[in-house]
């Protein structure tokens, strides 16, 4: 059981998460109130309403990220990379809005560009594993709960080894 136990992934701590959504949130999603009904839609205010606008979606998809990578974990995830995602989710919404500006924004264009959005982000996760090694143990961890990584030493020891004939 105790071995089940170690080969999971930590789930990644919510507290971490907490201040930078509220502010995310209550600075997106409140910009974005300001801008509309308190301004006249100039060029200036606009890129500042997609600035909220990428600000309020990525403040509003990080809950649902930590909860989606809570129920299915990955051993390489880490906090960035959920700011990351919740990011792509707050430049999607802001560049749909930003087409919709012209009109053009289309349900088969929107999944296109969500499409293209995915394979992105996987193409970057998939980079990260390949590279992605386990944290090394800290001093007041147990020894058998410690992560053990290669010793590089021992690659040494046998890439000098002559072959056996």
């Amino acid at each position: 059981m105790d071995s089940e136990r170690m080969n999971e992934p930590s789930p990644l701590p919510f507290r971490p998460l907490i201040f930078p959504i509220l502010l995310l949130l209550l600075g997106g999603w409140g910009g974005v109130v300001l801008i509309v009904f308190y301004t006249q839609p100039t060029a200036g205010w606009r890129w500042l309403f997609f600035f909220c606008w990428v600000l309020a979606w990525s403040g509003s998809a990080l809950p649902f990220l930590y909860l989606f990578h809570h129920l299915f974990p990955s051993p390489a995830m880490e906090l960035p990379i959920l700011g990351r995602q919740a990011l792509w989710v707050g430049i999607y919404a802001a560049f749909l809005a930003w087409l919709q500006l012209g009109r053009l924004a289309t349900l088969p264009l929107a999944l296109e560009i969500a499409t293209v959005f995915v394979a992105m982000e996987w193409l970057m996760r998939w980079r990260e594993q390949a590279a992605w090694r386990r944290p090394a143990a800290s001093p007041d961890q147990p020894a058998e709960q410690a992560a053990i990584s290669p010793d590089p030493s021992a690659e040494e020891e046998e890439s000098h080894e002559a072959p056996v004939e």
